[in-house]
């Protein structure tokens, strides 16, 4: 190969964001590498096909990457039975998401669940803590892998809490509550 015909070819790896080095050897042997991983820093993927009964285009959190892909946790599956929040994936059928990406499908799912959210909708969470919506937004804590609205946790980790009728508290109902919460707080940020 012509030196000239190499620089072309270097530029061409180059602007695709390989690195080609040519080896001094009887037979001319060309060395061909990625320059920089372009998975690295990327938290979170979308699907590019139907799998383990997650759909195409739902956003995941990688969990954690393993030779040829990831492992990847997918909060919202075509129903409760498919859930698996470890599932692996090949880079092939994933592409780099955003972490809004990820937040903006937990609200749909939200929606979807519970309908419009107002002040003084009762909710009952996994460990069958009742609560109350007394002011509105949505937030969402990527340590935790939660969304809150209104302050209250509607969904951790693949959980979503349960809308139920207003919830109205008894005296012994509300010493009951401020229990569960101290075992709540124990349990979850206490660790």
């Amino acid at each position: 190969m012509k030196s000239e015909d190499f620089e072309r070819l270097k530029a061409i790896c180059e602007k695709e964001g390989f690195e080609i080095k040519e080896s001094f050897s009887f037979d001319q042997t060309y060395r061909v590498k990625m320059k920089k991983d372009e998975w690295e820093g990327v938290e979170f993927v979308e699907l590019l096909k139907s799998q383990f009964g997650y759909l195409k285009g739902c956003i995941g959190k990688i969990i954690n990457k393993e030779r040829g892909g990831f492992a990847v946790f997918c909060p919202i599956g075509k129903s409760k039975s498919n859930y698996k929040p470890n599932v692996y994936y090949s880079f092939g059928n994933l592409r780099p998401s955003t972490e809004q990406a990820y937040v903006d499908q937990l609200k749909a799912k939200a929606f979807e669940l519970f309908g419009e959210i107002k002040e003084g909708d009762g909710f009952i969470d996994w460990d069958g803590v009742k609560f109350s919506i007394n002011t509105l937004g949505f937030k969402y804590d990527e340590k935790y892998d939660s969304l809150r609205f209104g302050g209250w946790i509607i969904y951790s980790k693949g959980k979503w809490a349960k809308k139920i009728e207003k919830v109205d508290y008894s005296i012994n109902e509300k010493l009951e509550r401020l229990n569960q919460l101290e075992e709540w707080i124990k349990k979850h940020l206490n660790k």
